[in-house]
């Protein structure tokens, strides 16, 4: 577990060009050519406690910034709503670096998170066959920990046996004050994850585990899509909500794709 970032590794974007972005400068709704809404009551498999919905009141793009707002307000039997934006059928890479400028909500129960998801993760290659990625996911209720994970079948968070691809990056209060740049640098072999543009951690492909046990292991080599959301409760919000701190808002200054030269 790093508690403080390797001042030695700055990651420098020399050999990289932009490929995708959205730096909202419009106002209203998200982008509909570059986000689609992942909607509904359910509880994600994580004992959230929001329904997500795709109403402008949980997500909207204002004077440059996208906002995505839990707020406490029934829907069904939640007690809460929120937005989990994706580009699920808009956009997908394999590798390259990955940028968000984001203020994170300041509340005990909020659970912001960054993360990708394999695009075409479907029913035959289930979670977490299908492999996750999280650039950062931020936990209010343990003093402010942002956490960097891969999760696989044989390496998540429901697999006690096996060692986790976890990074927990303690941070100051500062997390939810201002805004921070959270990078992430996805090679063939690597994974490299930053804050403010220092290294905070490295996971590597072991080449023995891969050889014996493939994509179970290291599912990393496919199309991957982004996901922001902000659930409320669950596995990392913890039971207790702060309603007095509601609506938890989540500030994204932009979201950038960079891919490396072809003639680097």
């Amino acid at each position: 577990m790093a508690n403080n970032p390797n001042r030695k590794n700055r990651f420098k974007l020399k050999g990289y060009e932009l490929v995708w972005s959205d730096e909202f400068n419009y106002e209203g709704k998200p982008d509909i050519n570059k986000w689609n809404y992942d909607i509904g009551n359910h509880q994600w498999s994580n004992w959230e406690r929001q329904a997500y919905t795709n109403k402008k009141e949980n997500a909207y793009v204002h004077n440059g910034k996208l906002y995505i707002r839990a707020i406490k307000k029934k829907d069904g039997e939640r007690d809460f709503t929120s937005a989990r934006l994706t580009t699920h059928n808009r956009a997908a890479w394999k590798y390259g670096y990955f940028e968000i400028k984001v203020k994170m909500p300041n509340g005990m129960g909020a659970w912001p998170a960054i993360w990708m998801m394999q695009e075409y993760n479907n029913e035959k290659i289930k979670w977490p066959r299908g492999g996750e990625i999280d650039i950062v996911e931020h936990c209010s209720r343990l003093e402010n920990l942002l956490l960097f994970s891969l999760h696989s079948e044989r390496h998540n968070c429901w697999n006690f046996t096996e060692q986790q691809f976890t990074t927990g990056y303690y941070a100051c209060l500062s997390v939810c004050k201002k805004f921070h740049v959270y990078g992430m640098r996805w090679e063939k072999d690597s994974f490299s994850f930053y804050v403010d543009g220092w290294l905070v951690a490295t996971y590597k492909k072991n080449k023995i585990d891969f050889e014996k046990y493939g994509e179970s292991y290291w599912p990393f080599d496919n199309r991957f899509y982004l996901i922001i959301n902000l659930a409320v409760g669950g596995l990392l919000g913890g039971p207790i909500v702060n309603t007095k701190k509601m609506p938890f808002v989540m500030e994204i200054d932009y979201v950038r794709v960079y891919k490396k030269n072809r003639n680097d």
